[in-house]
């Protein structure tokens, strides 16, 4: 586990120098570890005998979620873990940006019940065809607690405060997402829609909509399929977010 931990960390720190990965290919369910286990920021904070005055506005909290470190990790290497934050109030690093944290844990299909209006996040990553014969990243992340959109034609899945566009959106826009998704029965849709294409302009497509108890609905696709309600919701998404 401390190993693993020290694999992380060091993941992000690279994200420092302008590493972005997304990996989409996870198909079975994380295990979201329990409050007990985690280390919260106060715990962290009388564990180092550290103060507010200590680390400045750093958000500690937001660091130790996207790690998920845990007590056990803090007792067996405790420099480490605080040689690591002071490392990320060096380099000014922020968290609470990693679209592949938030979406990391208890993936699942939707059910009859899920009301997507308490989503907390949308996140939508494109892989698109171009005439090189290679997919190139496109991804949408809609911030909905802050009413924020990020929308970039490159990989930011590890930083998506380094998105081209980032835009405030009105309230009564984003109500109208929520709502359209919503009421389209998105727990109808199959788990993979659509076949893979081979011309300039197809694309693999994964959806993650981050709800408000840190669950996380996954769809994933490629290319339109049968599927006209999805389509007619994405293009609605990106004449708000570009």
């Amino acid at each position: 586990m401390k190993f693993m931990k020290r694999i992380i960390v060091f993941i992000f720190m690279l994200a420092l120098v302008g590493c972005n990965h997304v990996e989409e290919n996870t198909t079975s369910e994380t295990v979201k570890l329990t409050t007990e286990e985690l280390v919260s920021a106060e715990y962290f904070m009388e564990y180092y005998g550290l103060t507010q005055d200590d680390i400045g506005d750093f958000d500690l909290q937001a660091m130790l979620d996207e790690i998920e470190l845990e007590k056990q990790d803090l007792e067996e290497d405790g420099d480490f873990w605080l040689n690591s934050m002071y490392n990320s109030i060096e380099n000014n690093r922020q968290y609470g940006f990693n679209a592949y944290s938030l979406t990391r844990d208890g993936r699942r299909l939707a059910t009859k019940d899920d009301d997507l209006r308490k989503a907390k996040y949308i996140m939508m990553s494109n892989g698109v065809l171009h005439s090189d014969g290679f997919y190139h990243d496109q991804q949408i992340i809609i911030d909905v607690e802050k009413r924020k959109s990020y929308y970039s034609d490159y990989n930011i899945w590890s930083n998506f405060l380094d998105a081209e566009v980032q835009k405030d959106l009105d309230e009564a826009v984003l109500e109208d997402l929520l709502e359209y998704l919503n009421n389209n029965e998105i727990y109808n849709w199959d788990k993979i829609i659509g076949s893979t294409g081979n011309a300039p302009g197809d694309y693999v497509w994964h959806l993650y909509i981050v709800m408000d108890k840190d669950d996380v609905i996954w769809y994933k696709g490629n290319g339109p399929g049968d599927n006209k309600q999805f389509n007619e919701w994405y293009s609605q998404l990106l004449e708000v977010v570009k």
